[in-house]
């Protein structure tokens, strides 16, 4: 039997809105197959949020180029690489920058986009989930109360869903 029903949180919006070269091809798959009608993916709202916080700071560009910069800086100043080819990295790597920078620019556009995708229903926190956050919060799981929110909600959401329709899974 196939699902009817599949629930996403912040991991899988942050591989589908990230810059197009580190986006997640099964994220984005998963997204397509939703459009092509074989199930509804289901996330919690407060997971935009999140993702809207982490895509800039996991894929700010000057930090994930910079350990290769001062390779090709020591390696071009021990001899090991010649300084033409020291300059061709340095251009990959401003280029690398510079469309990074520019995608992240748009994180937020992305994000409203995803958020009005016909595959997938975007859900608000509700009292009964906030409710189980503080339940699961009692429980020493050692999550973040962004992790503890998100938990809530799609045990939930997967609750109400299971009442209605057969075939749900998780998708992380």
């Amino acid at each position: 039997m196939k699902p009817q029903a599949v629930l996403v949180e912040t991991n899988w919006v942050v591989d589908v809105v990230a810059p197009a070269h580190l986006q997640s091809p099964q994220a984005t798959q998963l997204l397509q197959r939703a459009e092509a009608g074989e199930f509804k993916l289901y996330v919690p709202a407060i997971c935009f949020t999140e993702a809207r916080e982490t895509v800039p700071r996991r894929f700010t560009p000057r930090s994930r180029s910079e350990d290769l910069r001062k390779f090709v800086r020591w390696a071009r100043d021990e001899g090991r690489v010649t300084v033409e080819d020291a300059k061709a990295a340095f251009r990959v790597f401003d280029q690398f920058d510079g469309l990074v920078a520019n995608e992240l620019t748009k994180v937020s556009e992305r994000l409203d986009d995803l958020g009005k995708h016909p595959g997938l229903s975007v859900f608000p926190l509700s009292e009964s989930m906030l409710e189980r956050q503080v339940f699961l919060g009692a429980m020493d799981l050692f999550l973040k109360p962004y992790d503890l929110a998100v938990l809530a909600a799609v045990l939930v959401k997967s609750e109400e869903l299971q009442k209605d329709i057969l075939g749900l899974v998780f998708v992380s």
